[in-house]
């Protein structure tokens, strides 16, 4: 598993086929390569996402990822977002460092496509 930061900037794409729960997301790496979701659960009153890893060039025989948003008030919000694998030992290390970096780019990602629609909303309030 060498040279996993290959793969950063890690997703130039990314497709969803189908709506909510038991649909797929396609996610396209830098490198060309395919990123497969099952979205398993959409729980917007939990404010929660799930999702299997069905496809993956990482070397990880189960992939299950949950996605929390916690309110925090005054609009804040922490993300929390777990991924559980199966893992060789001699490999576990390396692709612990490697997620974390991944997760981390992925939610300053999102936080990025939000902050242009947290704007309008917010001059759209204060707008006469």
């Amino acid at each position: 598993m060498d040279g996993l930061d290959r793969w950063f900037p890690m997703i130039s794409a990314c497709k969803v086929i189908g709506n909510g729960e038991g649909a797929t997301r396609i996610l396209t790496l830098a490198t060309g390569e395919k990123i497969t979701d099952k979205i398993e659960s959409i729980d917007h009153k939990r404010r929660r996402f799930q999702y299997n890893r069905i496809e993956s060039p990482f070397p990880v025989s189960h992939y299950f990822g949950t996605v929390d948003a916690h309110d925090l008030g005054n609009g804040n919000t922490q993300i929390s977002w777990k991924v559980e694998i199966d893992v060789s030992a001699d490999q576990r290390d390396e692709l612990a460092s490697f997620l974390k970096k991944a997760l981390a780019e992925g939610i300053t990602g999102l936080e990025q496509d939000l902050q242009p629609s947290i704007a309008s909303t917010s001059a759209q309030e204060v707008s006469p």
